[in-house]
């Protein structure tokens, strides 16, 4: 990913001061979320305990300042983000249309049209890097942190018995996001696959049509079609199955908090108030535990786009051998072709072949159909790259001259 992961390193540096706002903004907002369940502890053993009207009067004004002011610091980064993402994806976009310009023909050999549109609009999925699922993430990591400081000052014993249930809560994400990259995976490539296929076939629905082909084409595109549903139900019953899981252990967290906390209520060792913050508390500390596999399953397409543009569309260019160019030659003294081998589809038609021609020389180059004739002229015109040796004319390495 080293093209792709330099042009978005760039454009955050070029948005640097847009990012620091949003991220200035996310901790504040991270900051005020964690602020309520303290004053609701307050409300409850200061204003309902001794029936101090104006503590809870003032208190409640107080709390809705606060959700007001979180709402408002989150909505301002969320709004940046998604500027930021928009811009992000316009730039890939344009370095892709950019670089199929200059990708060799082998490139083209195996992948249609369809295909290729496809996996260009994946990359329309890295926009919810930017959204508010993922700073709602790194919030609530920072909001867990928060509470477990508030948690440790109010009752010790409590937060150890609320640690204990973590470690589990994280092999099991580990291993549902483990599960659920796979089905992306798989159900973007047979999505463009499929896509691929009604290309192939509407470009050539007048040969189909000539040769009496519709219900050959037919059945293909039924199979296409089959594979891609297959994915998308095998993925979406693996979340509905997380989902329902989620659900059950969020019920069992909630009977398991006030399990705990009804025991040192009882004997005395934490106060009403003290519970209702604690257990407010108690979702900001396991919410990015429990919320990390959600969060992955909306990032997760995103993240393995990312991966699949850049193998596609930045990986595949030949690497340059220098960024500076001669000056285009006005005349043509040698070619000279080095160990040059040439391979279409993983068939390699050419296996270090040299040759040199003089200014002035006549040759003749012969063999069967598919032998590389044809590809040596492709070679000398930049349209397919040799995957080994050089070609030298006048003696310069031809990637130099432009």
């Amino acid at each position: 990913m080293g093209e792709l992961k330099r042009i978005i390193i760039g454009f955050v540096k070029k948005n640097i001061f847009r990012v620091v706002i949003s991220i200035i903004l996310f901790l504040i907002s991270a900051f005020i979320s964690v602020l309520p369940a303290k004053v609701y502890e307050y409300i409850i053993n200061e204003g309902f305990m001794k029936r101090r009207l104006n503590i809870v009067l003032i208190s409640c004004a107080i709390l809705i300042g606060i959700y007001i002011f979180r709402v408002l610091f989150s909505y301002l980064s969320n709004n940046f983000l998604i500027v930021l993402g928009n811009e992000l994806i316009g730039l890939i976009k344009e370095s892709i249309y950019e670089r199929l310009f200059i990708l060799d023909l082998n490139f083209y050999d195996d992948k249609e049209v369809g295909y290729i549109n496809a996996r260009v609009e994946e990359v329309s999925k890295i926009d919810a890097i930017f959204s508010n699922v993922s700073i709602s993430f790194l919030a609530s990591v920072l909001e867990c942190l928060f509470a477990v400081y508030i948690i440790f000052t109010m009752n010790i014993k409590f937060l150890i018995i609320l640690l204990i249930p973590i470690p589990l809560f994280m092999f099991a994400s580990y291993k549902v996001s483990k599960v659920m990259a796979e089905k992306f995976y798989k159900t973007l490539e047979s999505t463009a696959d499929y896509s691929g296929k009604i290309s192939e076939s509407l470009r050539g629905i007048e040969n189909i049509k000539s040769l009496d082909l519709e219900d050959d084409e037919k059945s293909k595109i039924s199979d296409y079609n089959k594979r891609n549903l297959e994915n998308v139900k095998s993925q979406a019953m693996n979340i509905n199955k997380f989902g329902s899981g989620m659900s059950i252990v969020g019920s069992i967290v909630s009977v398991f908090i006030y399990s705990i906390g009804g025991i040192l209520i009882i004997y005395d060792n934490l106060s009403m108030g003290s519970f209702i913050a604690i257990s407010m508390y108690a979702g900001k500390l396991y919410s990015p535990f429990l919320g990390y596999t959600g969060t992955y399953m909306i990032l997760a397409p995103a993240l393995i786009s990312l991966k699949r543009v850049s193998e596609l569309f930045f990986d595949n260019i030949p690497s340059e051998i220098s960024k500076e160019k001669y000056s285009e030659l006005s005349t043509i003294q040698r070619i000279e072709f080095k160990d040059i081998c040439i391979s279409y589809k993983d068939n390699e038609i050419l296996k270090d072949f040299s040759l040199k021609i003089n200014k002035g020389d006549r040759i003749q180059i012969v063999g069967e159909n598919g032998s590389g004739k044809s590809s040596l002229i492709k070679v000398l015109l930049k349209l397919v790259h040799p995957s080994k040796g050089e070609v030298h004319i006048n003696d310069i390495n031809y990637e130099l001259i432009s």
